[in-house]
């Protein structure tokens, strides 16, 4: 987000889907100084987690009319959208709120032959679809400053996680389907983690 966006202050951001992508992406968005950070997921728990790390407004992603709801708020889309689910349509969605020269950024998992189709005319508005892989980042660059961010409290990567013992396993993987703990961390007998 930091890097493949290189999102300035005062920009505007939707992210779509508040699992642990979408989650860190609006914490990068609030350290770059986004003006507005919106998150869509189904779950509310998410969205009120998503306010509390960033996000300026929240949206149930059922709620009729969303996309135009977006639109409007922003005066005629954001800078910039994030496809964190790995959905078509929830892609169409992220692209159709992306205001001409935005980008909307893929990094949700897809399934094996998942295909979306876009607007020809919102393309020659300039509108732009990339895929994100990793971040775009040189991870031996770009982990220290997150290391140094977290340190300052401005990347509160902890609340993003949950540890469980070992023999819970079955617990952490419950609690992840349930959608109750964003990234569940596995903590070894003897101190470790995986």
């Amino acid at each position: 987000m930091l890097e493949a966006f290189r999102l300035q202050r005062g920009q505007q951001l939707a992210v779509f889907g508040a699992g642990s992508v979408g989650l860190a992406a609006i914490m990068a968005a609030r350290v770059a100084g986004a003006s507005r950070i919106l998150a869509v997921d189904l779950s509310a728990e998410r969205l009120e987690l998503a306010r509390e790390l960033g996000a300026t407004d929240t949206f149930l992603a059922d709620e009729p009319g969303l996309t135009k709801t977006l639109v409007t708020l922003t005066r005629g889309g954001v800078d910039f959208s994030l496809e964190c689910v790995g959905s078509p349509q929830v892609l169409r969605q992220a692209f159709d709120v992306t205001r001409p020269l935005g980008t909307c950024g893929l990094l949700g998992l897809p399934g094996r032959d998942a295909e979306v189709s876009l607007s020809m005319t919102a393309l020659l508005m300039g509108r732009r679809l990339v895929g994100i892989l990793e971040g775009n980042v040189d991870p031996k660059a770009f982990i220290p400053r997150l290391v140094a961010l977290n340190a300052e409290g401005r990347f509160p990567l902890e609340k993003l996680s949950r540890s469980y013992p070992f023999e819970a396993i079955n617990d952490a993987v419950h609690d992840m389907e349930a959608r109750v703990a964003v990234k569940p961390v596995l903590c070894m007998p003897g101190g470790g983690t995986t």
